[in-house]
């Protein structure tokens, strides 16, 4: 994966509209999982929750 592009967790369960509500980065042996909603103040929903999951169970593989 590239260092600098951000992959997407799962959507959160209000409609995650055009950005996604969790980013996925690498940069060399660091993963970065960044909430995405600064509009709702990151306010963890189960989606977020999911997406955090996701990006956990990707930087372990």
């Amino acid at each position: 994966m590239d260092a600098d592009t951000p992959t997407a967790g799962s959507g959160d369960a209000e409609g995650s509209g055009p950005e996604p509500v969790v980013l996925y980065t690498e940069a060399d042996t660091v993963a970065f999982i960044t909430l995405n909603r600064p509009e709702r103040m990151n306010t963890l929903t189960e989606g977020v929750i999911a997406g955090v999951a996701d990006g956990i169970d990707q930087s372990e593989s």
